[in-house]
């Protein structure tokens, strides 16, 4: 049932046991449906284009995610127009190739309203935009965020000394700017609470923030109510939700997923086991690096307890290459997946948004620990399995 079907469905539950009148009934659904209007919130956009260096050929726009809105125009006499409609305020993309993957491209903030774009053939990253609050809002966040990549190239040096101190010296540097970077970027978001672009980069820097639910429980707080429609805010209020659910001492949601032969296993068959429940897949290279430190630890204590279930995040049409990650691992555990990426059915349950990630639970299906990587696991079960 749709949240529109629901709202529906209860003011007439409501009506039907106290009885309230025609009147009031039109104005409870005129609330929900405006409600459900503002969920479904679309911003028409337009873009005017001008490229230098370049009469004619073909340009493409793309939204800044992975299955994001994608359109394409054909340049003439160098100027080149899109026009069409979406849901949120979002960065976008205009490059040369369909493809723009380690590619020139200019990445700006769309908002409502008509855009006026000026590129450089031989230097997209370096055009020019102009539009409303959001495009002008993400200029300022881009200056910010130069700064902040300068400093971090200047850290190159610090990490190839080899002398005494010279690695002491490299994380003091690394751990400041990191500190900085978060002051600034929060500084920022409070600034402009009511400015898509926060609530963009509240999620790309906090979505998946190391400190935990705090911090993002923090920077979502900031945000404007108005911005509680976007997809970033909806994904962080999730991703909250999400956490709490799942925190230590909270038992682990069952679920179900088929292994490599097809056959469904169930997080409840691991009960009266310590098992740890492991999001990774074949092309995640620190999930690959991590391997040997997982396997090495279920050798120890494969007899005293403990297992490891295997959830992974491959792509659809991947299988051969997870089979053959795990056979070139040497992974003997259990593994399961049903090969849709980031939409695997598990990690949206427990709102996965990065890997490798881990969960430990215990024989009586509560959740001990998260994120037991390098020689933390072994650590944390030779403290339990004594």
């Amino acid at each position: 049932m749709s949240s529109n079907s629901l709202s529906v469905y209860l003011v007439r539950l409501t009506v039907l046991k106290m009885n309230i009148k025609l009147p009031f009934l039109i104005f409870l659904l005129c609330v929900s449906f405006s409600s459900f209007a503002q969920s479904a919130k679309v911003d028409d956009y337009v873009i005017k284009g001008k490229i230098r260096g370049m009469a004619s050929g073909k340009i493409y726009f793309s939204v800044f995610s992975l299955s994001g809105k994608k359109d394409s125009a054909q340049i003439k006499n160098g100027v080149f127009h899109f026009k069409g409609s979406l849901t949120e305020p979002s960065p976008v993309i205009l490059s040369l190739e369909r493809d723009y993957s380690n590619k020139p491209l200019f990445l700006f903030f769309t908002d409502k309203g008509q855009h006026t774009v000026t590129l450089n053939k031989d230097s997209l990253r370096n055009s020019q935009v102009k539009g409303g609050a959001a495009t002008r809002d993400y200029e300022l966040l881009k200056g910010i965020e130069k700064s902040i990549n300068e400093q971090a190239r200047s850290l190159v040096a610090l990490r190839s000394d080899t002398s005494e101190g010279g690695k002491e010296k490299f994380e003091k540097a690394r751990s400041s700017l990191s500190k900085a970077r978060a002051e600034t970027m929060l500084a920022f978001i409070k600034a402009h609470p009511s400015s898509a672009v926060a609530a963009w980069a509240a999620h790309r820097n906090y979505l998946t923030d190391p400190d935990g639910l705090a911090a993002l429980e923090e920077v979502y707080n900031v945000l404007s109510p108005s911005l509680h429609y976007t997809s970033y805010a909806v994904e962080m209020r999730d991703k909250i939700e999400k956490t709490k659910m799942l925190s230590v001492g909270q038992i682990a949601p069952s679920f179900t997923q088929n292994d490599t032969m097809d056959r469904p296993v169930s997080l409840t068959d691991f009960r009266g086991k310590y098992v740890l429940v492991d999001f990774w897949a074949s092309w995640c290279v620190p999930c690959r690096k991590d391997n040997p430190n997982i396997v090495k630890t279920f050798n120890t204590y494969k007899d005293k307890g403990f297992t490891v279930l295997g959830v992974s995040l491959d792509r659809p049409g991947k299988k051969d290459a997870w089979l053959k990650a795990i056979h070139d691992d040497g992974l003997t555990w259990t593994h399961v997946s049903d090969l849709k990426f980031w939409d695997n059915a598990v990690a949206v349950q427990y709102g996965i948004k990065a890997a490798p990630t881990n969960i430990l639970i215990g024989p009586d299906g509560k959740i001990l620990a998260y994120n037991l990587h390098g020689d933390e696991l072994r650590k944390k079960l030779e403290s339990i399995l004594k």
